[in-house]
């Protein structure tokens, strides 16, 4: 069958127009103005604009790991509006407002047991699952278990909180979660305050704050008393609290850190030897003194320090 004559000639057209140069149509020539676009990153959702983690790094010095971990879901409670204007009387108050944890009573009066996704919850006076850390280092006890009644809410820049299973960043104990308490750095402070909080229930809490940075050296101390009777009979607390963090950074890739914890814990912890002891005397009342103790009362004697 013959081709299409008028296909061939289309084509032909075609192939002859494509080697032929066309005359430039009215060469004019443009200039556009300069445009320049300019933006602010948004801050990760859950995430503050706090200094980093620990001691607060040079201009130029790496980012520490903690900060931006891979995979993992954290919440961070900052200052402004929660640690620094609220009345906490334990971390509890502080820590209740972090999604997926739960806090409840402990053994004393300003003890308190965390929980974070359910983990932990029937738990009873210790924290188990979850490392604790703070500035960096673990505070979480060889046995795995760690306390929050020695803990002063005042003393804290930031606190975060990992959901989940945090075993291949803070070890064996992490399996909860991990609670990662950072104090106010010396360029966060940078001078003194001096704060006084009073309560019911005879809460008393004297608290001090010092610091400030010169050169590669920065420093910063934290120190409280805090005593109170408790709501309950057996449940009063004295505690004195001494927080220091000092650093020495030569060069933005060395840097030497001292952390310093001192807690001194005088406290009555309501106690139950049995269900038939605790309806006898359900508020231990009388059991002061344990030569003289009511029906029902008990005593603990703990081990003595080595």
């Amino acid at each position: 069958m013959p081709p299409d004559q008028t296909a061939l000639r289309g084509r032909a057209l075609a192939l002859l127009l494509a080697g032929t140069p066309l005359p430039a149509l009215g060469q004019t020539a443009v200039t556009l103005d300069e445009l320049s676009v300019e933006g602010e990153a948004a801050p990760s959702a859950g995430r503050t604009t706090a200094p980093p983690f620990g001691v607060a790094a040079p201009p130029g010095a790496a980012p520490s790991v903690i900060e931006h971990p891979v995979g993992e879901i954290v919440t961070g409670i900052g200052r402004d509006g929660t640690i620094a204007n609220r009345p906490a009387t334990s971390i509890g108050s502080v820590l209740v407002n972090s999604p997926g944890v739960t806090v409840r009573q402990g053994n004393g009066g300003r003890d308190v047991v965390i929980s974070i996704r359910g983990n932990n919850a029937r738990s009873t006076g210790v924290i188990k699952n979850t490392v604790v850390l703070e500035d960096g280092f673990i505070l979480t006890q060889p046995d795995g278990a760690s306390r929050f009644d020695l803990t002063d809410p005042r003393a804290y820049s930031r606190i975060d909180v990992f959901r989940g299973p945090q075993s291949p960043l803070f070890g064996n104990y992490a399996t909860g979660g991990a609670l990662a308490f950072r104090t106010r750095t010396g360029r966060e402070i940078d001078g003194y305050e001096i704060g006084v909080d009073a309560g019911s229930f005879g809460y008393l809490s004297n608290y001090f704050t010092v610091g400030g940075v010169s050169g590669p050296f920065e420093i910063s101390l934290f120190a409280s008393d805090v005593r109170a009777n408790g709501y309950q009979d057996h449940a009063s607390y004295d505690t004195q609290t001494i927080n220091l963090l000092a650093s020495y950074t030569p060069t933005p890739d060395n840097r030497f850190t001292l952390k310093v914890i001192n807690n001194t814990l005088d406290a009555n912890l309501p106690a139950r030897s049995s269900l038939a002891q605790y309806r006898i005397n359900p508020y231990q009342r009388g059991c002061a003194a344990p030569p003289s103790a009511a029906a029902g009362g008990t005593t603990i004697k703990p081990f003595p320090d080595r």
